[in-house]
């Protein structure tokens, strides 16, 4: 017969040891992995994040602008102005106008007081044979936006780095003679002219006369710069942001159109609020970036 001997009692005793070695080593891991390994990983990984106020940035965000703030160029501190002259038939009319001296004698005098404020280049062009496509007498105020696509369109108005304000001047040709323009009431405009928010304006000018049969061509037409700059110092001073004055009605009597101190305070002013809307706008946009994204730092 086989016999079995049991185990004794020193091989239990290891065995019993060597679980409690595994059970307290698999304790100590747990411990040290909760207690230092998740704080450890936590504090690594964790994106540090300030409390943004996100109800006063929507509030600075909501404030709506009328209709005159958003004419001028939004804070621009440096900008071109070209003075364009279009002439339809070239043919009929040999137009001429004295560019330079009006805007040493008219514009000059604006600038130089603005010149705190921005830093204006001037450039001047004659544009022929430009083919104006709307066959009417009168221009109403829902189709003059149809008129600056082709003007633009045209090969003389060139890129620049800066902002650029266009002021045009279009000789009314024969066919259209003579255009005037009407405001949405129906009003006649005395100016004959329109402005284009944060673009410039443009003058239809009406000659005296043309030549009839019989007559040499082209005919010496000599442009009135002291009207034209009338309406365009008007416009300028709307698209830099000075106040409305009513331009249409009393700017054929400015008897000095070179702003006052009182208007270039206004102007520093607006440039002022413009730089806090544009702020405003950037912060708002930051602030919707970072509620849709969680894990951009954001220090204090």
């Amino acid at each position: 017969m086989s016999s079995t001997s049991a185990p004794s009692g020193s091989s239990l005793q290891q065995s019993e040891k060597k679980g409690l070695t595994h059970v307290s080593a698999s304790i100590s891991f747990i411990l040290i992995f909760v207690f230092v390994g998740l704080p450890v990983w936590w504090k690594t990984t964790t994106v540090y994040r300030v409390n943004l106020p996100y109800d006063e940035i929507e509030t600075l965000s909501t404030q709506e602008l009328d209709k005159e703030r958003m004419r001028p160029l939004s804070a621009a501190t440096e900008f071109d102005v070209t003075f364009t002259l279009v002439v339809p038939e070239p043919q009929t009319l040999d137009v001429s106008w004295r560019i330079e001296d009006a805007v040493e004698v008219y514009l000059k005098p604006f600038l130089d007081k603005i010149s705190l404020v921005a830093k204006v280049h001037v450039r001047s062009q004659v544009l022929r044979h430009f083919n104006q496509s709307a066959n009417a007498y009168v221009a109403t105020a829902d189709q003059l936006s149809l008129i600056i696509n082709p003007i633009e369109g045209s090969t003389g108005f060139q890129a620049s780095i800066h902002p650029v304000l266009n002021f045009v001047v279009y000789v009314v040709p024969q066919t259209h003679y003579p255009l005037y323009i009407y405001d949405d009431q129906g009003n006649q405009l005395e100016t004959n002219s329109f402005l284009s928010p944060k673009w410039g304006g443009v003058l239809f000018y009406n000659v005296a006369k043309f030549p009839g049969p019989g007559d040499a061509l082209p005919q010496p037409v000599e442009i009135d710069m002291r009207s034209v700059f009338q309406v365009f110092l008007a416009q300028l001073s709307l698209l830099v942001g000075l106040p409305d004055k009513s331009y249409d009605k009393v700017v054929h009597y400015l008897d000095s159109p070179v702003p006052s101190y009182l208007d270039v305070a206004f102007l520093l002013r607006r440039r002022t609020q413009d730089y806090l809307s544009t702020s405003s706008s950037s912060l708002k946009s930051l602030s919707e970036l970072l509620s849709k994204i969680s894990n951009i730092v954001v220090k204090d």
